[in-house]
């Protein structure tokens, strides 16, 4: 992928000497370390690691372990922790928890654990336990997750590469699907429901309102297949470049995936409108075309409602960011999923799922 401005032309790569690798210990196969701490959480530096899980009961949650709030990546490391329960009538209990850095603690060897206070991120690629509690709030919540579907990353080491070793974007799917148990506890009341799950990581040094405009991101699991993909959109700095990824497994196994900007991938919107909470345009349908070869595959997202709204911009800015333009939101949703498989253009079959989560976060744009 090529990002173009008016005087530079900025590559973004994958690291490609298998051989360097391998020596720091990284095969074709992810391994569990991967999912260690990747950054040293200073100054410039960014880290989170995300899991969702979608409930028999139609709740959701979300659990993300920040070395900080992506706004603050230029600042020193302030662990955040972020819990956001919907419960089936659309009652959200959403939540950041803020730590002193003496109470953050994470493996960079070994396999993911990760400590913020008494909450807990740790596991193995195959198994993996959440512990987010809040005595103020009367609330807990624990996710025991076993991965159903290979785990995945671009390359050999999730690492893209912009211009240059010094700025890079790391990405790792530990679990693109899952078998979950949560227990909820809340206000005295506690709730063990079943589920599915899925947990990325991703890492950084370079600001993301210096990369993307916005983006689109989605999972789902329809039939035998789980879906996750993206459409990406640069900053006008970037001549607003597009592209994206498609990774599609089926019984588990990655069967494609792609991550670069050639012409296998298509997303197509439906008219976006705004949203009280940030100002943004949200779109409620979106659409990926992926060709494969003899195979491909159409995924239909349509939008039931949002689980979160998030204005980040800080409240100071707020005000003038939203009337220039250069405000950041970012929404989180469910609806419907629709996955139509095609072979040398015949429809093969059409698989639905009434639950899947995706999201839209737009940054502003640096001038």
């Amino acid at each position: 992928m090529n990002m173009k401005t008016n005087t530079e032309t900025i590559d973004v790569t994958l690291h490609t000497d298998k051989e360097m690798l391998q020596k720091q210990g990284f095969s074709e196969k992810p391994s569990p370390h991967e999912d260690c701490m990747r950054t040293n959480g200073e100054e410039g530096t960014y880290e989170w690691w995300y899991a969702d899980a979608a409930l028999e009961d139609g709740s959701t949650v979300v659990a993300v372990f920040y070395t900080k709030l992506l706004p603050d990546f230029t600042k020193p490391m302030s662990p955040t922790v972020q819990i956001t329960y919907t419960s089936p009538d659309g009652v959200q209990h959403d939540k950041y928890y803020v730590f002193d850095v003496k109470d953050f603690a994470a493996s960079s060897t070994g396999s993911c654990n990760v400590q913020i206070g008494k909450n807990y991120f740790k596991g193995n690629l195959e198994k993996y336990d959440i512990h987010v509690e809040s005595e103020s709030d009367r609330f807990s919540i624990d996710l025991e997750i076993m991965r159903t579907t290979e785990s995945w990353r671009p390359g050999w080491d999730g690492l893209n590469i912009y211009g240059s070793e010094k700025a890079i974007l790391g990405w790792f799917i530990a679990v693109p699907q899952g078998k979950v148990k949560a227990t909820i506890e809340y206000k005295g009341a506690k709730k063990v429901l079943n589920g599915s799950a899925y947990h990325d990581h991703n890492w950084g040094n370079i600001g993301l309102p210096l990369l993307f405009n916005h983006w689109y991101w989605a999972r789902t699991e329809i039939g035998p297949y789980t879906v996750i993909c993206s459409h990406i959109v640069c900053p006008k700095t970037f001549d607003f470049v597009e592209s994206g990824s498609f990774i599609l497994a089926e019984n588990g196994r990655i069967i494609t995936s792609r991550t670069a900007a050639a012409k296998k991938t298509d997303m197509l919107r439906s008219t976006p409108h705004v949203q009280p909470v940030t100002g943004k345009l949200l779109s409620d349908v979106i659409r990926f075309y992926h060709n494969d070869g003899d195979k491909s595959y159409e995924l239909t997202l349509t939008r039931d409602h949002n689980i979160l709204d998030t204005d980040l911009t800080p409240e100071k800015l707020r005000a003038l960011a939203h009337k220039e333009g250069k405000d950041v939101g970012y929404h989180r949703m469910v609806g419907t999923a629709e996955l139509k498989v095609f072979e040398k253009d015949c429809l093969l079959k059409t698989l639905t799922n009434n639950i899947a989560v995706w999201e839209m976060m737009s940054f502003a744009i640096p001038e």
